[in-house]
C-alpha cells in the first residue's frame, strides 16, 4: 500500500475535518501574506490573531469531542455493556495498524509490496553488506609492529572499579 499509514482509531479530527481544514487554510493564507511582506505589522498582527483563534477553536473542538466520547463510554459502563465499553475504548486507543513500506528490488526495476518478498530483499541486502570479504592485506597487517599498551590511556569503567574494590 503506497502513501502514509492509515489509522484505525477514531480521532477528534475525523468528526470536524472540513471545519478544521477551512480554519487552517485561512491561517496559512495569512502566514503566506505575512511572509511575502514581513515588514508589514498589520499582516503580522492579523496572522498572530488568526493563529491564536485557530488554536482556541481547535482546543474547543477537541474538548467537545472528548467530552461526548467520555459520556458515551460512561453510558456503556453504567449499563454494564462491557462489549460496547471495550469497543469504544479500543476505537480511541487502538494503536495504528502496521503497514509495510514498499521496497525496490535489487535491480531497481520492480516495486516489492509483498511482505515475504520485502523480507527476502532486506535479508539479501544485509547479507551483501555484512558478509563482504576483508579488505585488509594480511602481509601489511603482519608487518605492523607490536606496540605496548599505554596504561595511562586506559579509561576505567564502573565494572573495573567494582572488580578492584572486590580484590581489596
Amino acid at each position: 500500500m503506497l502513501g502514509p499509514a492509515t489509522r484505525n482509531n477514531q480521532d477528534w479530527f475525523d468528526k470536524s475535518d472540513t471545519e478544521i481544514q477551512a480554519l487552517l487554510e485561512k491561517k496559512r493564507q495569512l502566514l503566506r501574506s505575512h511572509q511575502g511582506d514581513s515588514t508589514s505589522t498589520v499582516k503580522k498582527a492579523a496572522f498572530i490573531i488568526k493563529r491564536s483563534t485557530v488554536q482556541a477553536k481547535l482546543r474547543l473542538t477537541r474538548d467537545a469531542w472528548l467530552s461526548n466520547k467520555v459520556d458515551e463510554i460512561q453510558g456503556f459502563a453504567d449499563r454494564h455493556d462491557t462489549k460496547r465499553f471495550y469497543d469504544a475504548v479500543k476505537t480511541i486507543y487502538r494503536p495504528p495498524s502496521f503497514v509495510l513500506s514498499p521496497l525496490l528490488s535489487a535491480d531497481g526495476t520492480t516495486l516489492l509490496t509483498n511482505k515475504y518478498l520485502i523480507t527476502e530483499r532486506w535479508e539479501e541486502h544485509f547479507n551483501s553488506v555484512l558478509n563482504r570479504p576483508a579488505s585488509i592485506n594480511d602481509k601489511a597487517f603482519a608487518c605492523l609492529s607490536k606496540v605496548a599498551v599505554n596504561p595511562d590511556l586506559y579509561i576505567s569503567t564502573s565494572a573495573d572499579v567494582l572488580k578492584e574494590s572486590l580484590r581489596a
